[in-house]
């Protein structure tokens, strides 16, 4: 159901064309397989028999598999095109973007266009990290720097240049590739943190 309602009201409102509402809809689109209806419901579902359950893990799997495999896509797909762009491939890209005012909230940032190699280091360490997301996140050394790099990047992208969608949109997906057992030690960490600060 929300899956439908969102592309009728996408298809009847033009405003609905950004990356961040492309993405969405994608995502709606794999959630209607995922095993999702278990938790945050009024009512939960009729156990079905061990056989159908197996066949509803496997297609709610796939669905999360899906997903990633999605983000890995989206992060090369935008890697990809950056690289045609004469401004990223000459290292220039962040330089125009820090003077320019409309994706920036910060008046430092005009200090970081004027110094070359930190607008280089960042221009090409982007394109990495946009490019080698998708091979680098399955291996679980380079996991939790990728996830944190990304954090940074698309905090910065929400803050200074205000797209909004497509930040929370991709950040949204990131619990996608960590284990039970890593977000459970994490949010146990955040519980005894709130607590010390209450002290």
């Amino acid at each position: 159901g929300m899956y439908i309602s969102f592309t009728l009201l996408r298809a009847m409102n033009i405003m609905f064309g950004n990356t961040g509402e492309e993405v969405c809809l994608i995502l709606a689109f794999y959630l209607c397989f995922a095993n999702s209806f278990d938790h945050f419901v009024l009512f939960k579902s009729k156990p079905l028999s061990p056989q159908l359950q197996k066949l509803y893990h496997l297609i709610s799997n796939l669905a999360a598999y899906s997903i990633i495999i999605n983000l890995c896509v989206a992060y090369f797909y935008t890697g990809y095109f950056k690289l045609e762009n004469h401004f990223w491939r000459t290292g220039l890209a962040m330089h125009y973007s820090w003077y320019n005012e409309r994706f920036n909230a910060f008046e430092y940032s005009k200090l970081l266009a004027e110094m070359p190699v930190v607008y280089y280091f960042f221009n090409y360490l982007i394109l990495a990290f946009e490019l080698s997301f998708g091979f680098l996140i399955w291996f679980k050394p380079w996991r939790n720097w990728l996830l944190i790099f990304g954090l940074i990047m698309h905090s910065y992208i929400y803050c200074t240049m205000l797209i909004f969608g497509m930040t929370l949109t991709f950040l949204m997906q990131y619990p996608m590739f960590l284990e039970d057992e890593e977000i459970e030690r994490f949010l146990l960490k955040i519980k005894s943190f709130v607590v010390k600060l209450r002290l």
